[in-house]
């Protein structure tokens, strides 16, 4: 489970009938890509109030992606969550509804008018057209150097995330970490993989220490606590050298 603290790129707004066919799909092109999103399965659990914890993912996410199908215009909860979407985006003058349309226009329209002024995507043109876009809107970056710091009061899980560029993904990536006298080296190979997560552990030590991480060629990283996306993982846990 990813923490509360932690911001998201994306909420996916959808119906649960199109799960399968639409947003697991698209929720594992955005875990290859760094791109971090809320989706209900994976942060709402047992005995949990449903209505505050949307709510939450809601205000956490920068974007809000709506998959407008079929299914979506006859289902109440999702056209809520849509709603309070359009309403925060009416009150604060910026972006924050990506409509990705899968429905006859015809029929979104109809039932959301205010939607036609709205640049939306084509879930016919494939998943990898949405993501590019994405990858645009949140100005990704692929750089040499990451600095980051966990919360000081947590403790468990935490894990590294590293995104290659396309045209490196077969080439292997020169990575080492550094946190407080730590330090960790290794050499990342792909295999042509869209990226790999490196996994560790922090203590419960009431401390924030920055974690640099350096890696070549230039990559895009993402820092998150508890459970890490999918995809290639590497333990690193072991194999820490200290200072002298």
């Amino acid at each position: 489970m990813k923490p509360d603290l932690l911001k998201r790129d994306v909420f996916l707004c959808h119906a649960s009938a199109d799960k399968n066919v639409y947003v697991r799909p698209f929720a594992e092109a955005l875990d290859a890509n760094g791109i971090t999103y809320w989706l209900d399965e994976a942060e709402i659990g047992w005995g949990d109030p449903i209505s505050s914890k949307i709510n939450d993912g809601l205000a956490r996410s920068s974007y809000v992606v709506v998959f407008l199908t079929a299914a979506f215009l006859v289902r109440h909860w999702p056209q809520t969550e849509l709603g309070s979407a359009l309403n925060l985006e009416a009150s604060s003058g910026q972006v924050v509804v990506l409509p990705i349309m899968a429905a006859p226009e015809a029929d979104v329209f109809q039932q959301y008018p205010l939607l036609r002024d709205k640049h939306y995507l084509r879930w016919q043109d494939g998943v990898n057209s949405a993501i590019e876009a994405l990858t645009a809107k949140l100005g990704i970056e692929f750089k040499t150097q990451w600095i980051y710091s966990h919360p000081a009061s947590y403790s468990g899980q935490v894990w590294i995330q590293i995104v290659a560029k396309a045209e490196n993904r077969a080439v292997p990536h020169q990575c080492s970490v550094r946190w407080g006298p730590w330090e960790y080296r290794t050499q990342l190979n792909l295999g042509g993989h869209e990226c790999t997560t490196l996994l560790h552990a922090k203590g419960n030590d009431g401390l924030s220490v920055p974690i640099i991480l350096h890696i070549s060629p230039p990559c895009h990283v993402v820092f998150g606590q508890g459970g890490p996306p999918r995809g290639l993982t590497l333990d690193i846990n072991q194999g820490w050298v200290r200072d002298h």
